[in-house]
């Protein structure tokens, strides 16, 4: 006990002796806001400030405590009890800014108010983080570099005419037997939904004849694509939906153009393992998967250090997004972020046409106070239960059960298909892990969950109040305690 009390002592003194420090940028941010109240009500946040409102009616003990005055204090019928809302970006100032200026005083301004966050921003963050810590960001990287090809070099365009140039050409002047073609058949196949077909019409030469004879027609050549940009939310998974059922018939444009070129100067070459794609590792966790990286910044570090080094070793831009084309463990990765993260980018899309009205935004609030935000969340999980898509990711959905006996767990078909389950089984868990942190904190707290209140069904509204009552009586008791 004398060691505790001489510890907490010491503490005491030490935390006397430090020097605070202002937060210079969220002091701005606050007087920023101060300012513009000002300006709009002739009264800076002070008119928020509602604690001095409650003493004078001698009602401030009974809202922390719940003991109220008898005989109770009429209220005025024309008071106003000013609220303030603010919504920020996630910038960390903004967040500090925020919860300082709803602090009960000392510790804070003592407002009367709630600090909205940005939702497009975190659920993009949301997003981010889970493919960085599932260990997918090398992937995303050099899925970045893919799709942004026909952009360069310089943002000029200059590959995209190339690329356009040398499509027309392989139309006219590439057979459907050739090695390239065959080489790329079968990923055609998957990026196009069109494994266990037998129609030779579709799936054998007459199928690879049309298919080449259309390839002018793909949107490979009609478009570069949607940008893929960190500023821009979403984008990698809007742009590989654009481009996801022409990335084989992309990687066999672009490696017949290298190899015509003299870049690529051997199929072995072209083919050659980037190491930027899912693979396994002999660096194994207990559960034999590889370890997940401490932190995004290091995941993003990594991953921009893998993809520069590829750059160096092929000395051609082009030629590196070629190769990473080429790669399957790349393309199994990218379609792993895409398939896992489909249900994400859907409602995405949804909350940005819900936030554009405030009877839409009223909605949402009040749907997502009755945890209907778990949909997508939902719809997420389905992912591991749908064969189509899975097969797309590479997995194996049709095989000979004497095959799959005769196989050992070292067998490398078996090592590499669980690599990809394990990698997206990370992806799903870290998006359920990110998405279902941030909705909790988002609905499960004041004022949120008293989103019920404004609706128009009777029993929407009883059920919040219940609970709005239940809260209230837990927080009386804690304080008697």
């Amino acid at each position: 006990m004398v060691l505790q009390a001489s510890l907490k002592a010491k503490r005491a003194a030490n935390q006397k002796s430090l020097k605070p420090e202002a937060r210079v940028a969220s002091l701005k941010h606050i007087l920023r806001l101060h300012r513009y109240m000002d300006m709009y009500a002739s009264s800076g946040l002070q008119m928020f400030q509602n604690s001095d409102k409650l003493e004078s009616l001698n009602l401030r003990i009974g809202c922390e405590t719940g003991r109220w005055p008898d005989p109770m204090p009429r209220i005025p019928a024309d008071m106003v009890v000013a609220c303030l809302c603010v919504a920020t970006d996630e910038e960390q100032y903004q967040i500090t800014a925020g919860e300082f200026i709803t602090a009960s005083k000392p510790e804070g301004l003592g407002c009367t108010g709630v600090r909205f966050r940005d939702e497009f921003h975190r659920w993009n963050n949301d997003l981010n983080n889970a493919v960085a810590f599932a260990g997918l960001a090398t992937v995303e990287k050099a899925g970045t570099l893919i799709f942004n090809i026909g952009y360069g070099p310089w943002q000029k365009a200059a590959w995209y005419h190339m690329i356009l140039a040398s499509g027309q050409k392989i139309a006219q002047t590439i057979q459907p037997n050739s090695r390239m073609v065959l080489r790329f058949w079968p990923r055609h196949l998957v990026d196009n939904g069109l494994v266990g077909t037998t129609d030779d019409a579709i799936v054998g030469q007459e199928g690879r004849r049309q298919y080449i004879a259309g390839i002018p027609r793909q949107n490979l050549l009609h478009l570069k694509g949607g940008r893929v940009s960190p500023s821009a939310w979403m984008s990698f998974q809007k742009v590989g939906a654009e481009w996801s059922s022409s990335i084989a018939t992309r990687a066999m444009v672009l490696a017949t153009l290298c190899l015509e070129k003299g870049w690529v100067l051997t199929e072995e070459d072209l083919f050659a393992p980037t190491r930027c794609g899912v693979e396994t590792s002999c660096e194994e966790d207990a559960s034999g998967d590889k370890p997940a990286p401490k932190s995004k910044a290091e995941a993003l570090r990594s991953a921009k250090a893998k993809v520069e080094a590829l750059k160096m070793r092929t000395a051609n831009v082009f030629v590196a997004a070629t190769k990473l084309l080429a790669d399957i463990d790349v393309i199994n990765g990218i379609r792993i972020i895409l398939h896992a993260g489909r249900a994400q980018s859907t409602g995405f899309a949804k909350l940005v046409d819900d936030l554009t009205t405030p009877a839409k935004s009223l909605a949402l609030a009040q749907s997502w106070a009755r945890q209907e935000w778990l949909q997508p969340l939902k719809d997420t999980l389905a992912c591991l239960t749908d064969v189509r898509g899975l097969i797309g990711c590479g997995f194996h959905a049709d095989f000979k059960v004497e095959e799959v006996r005769a196989m050992s767990e070292d067998a490398p078909t078996i090592r590499y298909q669980d690599a990809l389950a394990r990698r997206l089984g990370r992806l799903v868990d870290c998006i359920l892990e990110k998405r279902s942190g941030s909705m909790a904190q988002r609905s499960f707290y004041y004022p949120f969950k008293l989103a019920g209140l404004t609706s128009t069904d009777e029993r929407v509204r009883r059920e919040a109040m219940r609970e709005f009552e239940k809260d209230v009586r837990a927080l009386w008791a804690a304080k008697d305690l």
